[in-house]
C-alpha cells in the first residue's frame, strides 16, 4: 500500500518566511492526486518535502506506512519529474533511461528489460538510440517520465511536467499520463497552476492559496460545491461571476438586489439565505448557467437581466460574451447558435439560479 500521509506538515525559511502551513493530506494507495494553484502557493514546496528535496519545519510525512521526515530522497523510493526534462544530452534515450539504474546496480538483463518495457509503453522503442536533441518537446518529456518509470517507484511526483509544451502537445500529454497511470497504477502527486489539467487527470484535486490547503475533493464536487470564494473563482474558465448584492425578503420569497435588477432564489436555495436577509453578500454564478432565451427551455423564474454586449470570443464549439449592466459586468458561456455582436445593445440574459452560489462578503466563506 503506496499511502502518503502528510499530517501538520510546514515549511518556515529564514527571517519567518512561511512558505507552507499546516498541510493535512491522505493520499491513498494508487490515487492520482493533483495540487493546484496559483503562483508562490506552496504547491511545488509541498511536492519537494514529500521528495525530501526541502526539509520539513514541522509535521510529518509518511510513505507506506513508513515516516520518512529524516530519510534522504534515494531512500524514500520516490520518482520525480521536472518541468524541465533534466535529461543529460550526451547520452542516448536508452542510456538516459537506464542511468539510474546503473547507479543502483542492477544487473545488465534487469536494466534493458526495464528500459524496453517503459519505451513499450510510452512509445520510445523507435526513438532508443537518438540523445535528447534529436527529439520534440513531447518526446524529451517521455523519456523523462520513462526514467521514472524503470525505476518502479512507491510514487511518482510531477513537478508542472507540462508547462514548456505548447497547447496542442499539452493535451495530448496530458492523456497519455492519464493512460500511463491508468496502466501502472502507481499513487501519483502531480503540481500544476492550470485548474484544466487539474480537472482533467485528478481522481482528487488540493486547491491550495497563499500557503494553506483551500479545499481538497474530487474535480466535480470542487467545482460544483466550492467551500469558498477563492476555489469557486479559480476553478473553471471563464471563472465564476461574483456580484455584490443585498439578501431580501420579498413576496414570502428571497431575493439578491444588486441595484440594477434583482434575481429570486428558489425555494430550496432561498431557505438557506434567509439567515443572511439584510445583509450584504457577494452573489456567484458560472458562465454556463447564463443563457440567451432562445435556448433556454425550462422554468426561468422571471430572472431576465437587460444588458449590452461588450466582447464576442468565438472558440468554435462555444462563445464567451462580455456583457454590462449599469453597474456590473459578467460573462455567459453561449452556444454559438445564438447569434450575438458586440455592440449589441438591451439583450436578454436568462440567469439560472438553480446553481447560484453565496458567499459572505466578510470570510468569503460559502453560504451555499
Amino acid at each position: 500500500m503506496s499511502e502518503v500521509l502528510l499530517k501538520n506538515v510546514s515549511k518556515i525559511y529564514e527571517g519567518n518566511v512561511v512558505a507552507v502551513q499546516d498541510v493535512n493530506l491522505e493520499i491513498k494507495d494508487k490515487e492520482f492526486v493533483v495540487l493546484v494553484g496559483p503562483s508562490g502557493c506552496g504547491k511545488s514546496t509541498t511536492l519537494r518535502m514529500v521528495a525530501g528535496l526541502e526539509e520539513i519545519t514541522e509535521g510529518e510525512i509518511s510513505i507506506d506506512g513508513t515516516i520518512v521526515n529524516n530519510k534522504p530522497p534515494k531512500d524514500r523510493d520516490i520518482a520525480m519529474v521536472f518541468q524541465n526534462y533534466a535529461l543529460y544530452p550526451h547520452m542516448t534515450v536508452e542510456e538516459n533511461m537506464a542511468f539510474g539504474l546503473k547507479l543502483r546496480n542492477y544487473p545488465p538483463e534487469e536494466i534493458k528489460k526495464r528500459v524496453n518495457e517503459a519505451a513499450e509503453i510510452l512509445g520510445l522503442k523507435e526513438y532508443l538510440q537518438r540523445k535528447p536533441k534529436a527529439l520534440s518537446g513531447g518526446q524529451r518529456q517521455r523519456v523523462a517520465v520513462g526514467r521514472s518509470i524503470v525505476r518502479k517507484p512507491k510514487v511518482f511526483l510531477f513537478d508542472e511536467p507540462l508547462s514548456n509544451l505548447d497547447a496542442k502537445l499539452r493535451v495530448q500529454m496530458r492523456a497519455e499520463l492519464i493512460k500511463i497511470h491508468a496502466r501502472l497504477k502507481v499513487t501519483t502527486i502531480y503540481v500544476t497552476h492550470d485548474q484544466t489539467e487539474a480537472m482533467t487527470m485528478g481522481d482528487k484535486i488540493v486547491v491550495m492559496n497563499n500557503k494553506l490547503v483551500q479545499q481538497v475533493g474530487n474535480p466535480i464536487e470542487v467545482y460544483r460545491r466550492p467551500v469558498n470564494k477563492f476555489v469557486a473563482g479559480f476553478i473553471g474558465s471563464p471563472p465564476m461571476n461574483f456580484l455584490e448584492c443585498d439578501v431580501k425578503e420579498a413576496g414570502g420569497g428571497v431575493i439578491l438586489d444588486l441595484g440594477d435588477f434583482q434575481l429570486k432564489l428558489p425555494s430550496d436555495l432561498a431557505e438557506k439565505a434567509r439567515p443572511e436577509i439584510g445583509k450584504k453578500c457577494t452573489f456567484g454564478v458560472r458562465p454556463e448557467d447564463l443563457y440567451d432565451p432562445s435556448m433556454y427551455n425550462a422554468q426561468i423564474d422571471g430572472n431576465k437581466v437587460i444588458a449590452n454586449v461588450e466582447i464576442v470570443e468565438h472558440l468554435g464549439s462555444e462563445e464567451f460574451v462580455y456583457f454590462t449592466t449599469a453597474n456590473h459586468p459578467f460573462v455567459a458561456k453561449y452556444d454559438p447558435s445564438v447569434i450575438i455582436h458586440i455592440g449589441d445593445t438591451n439583450k436578454e440574459v436568462v440567469f439560472d439560479m438553480k446553481n447560484s452560489h453565496l458567499f459572505d462578503i466578510e470570510t468569503e466563506m460559502a453560504l451555499f
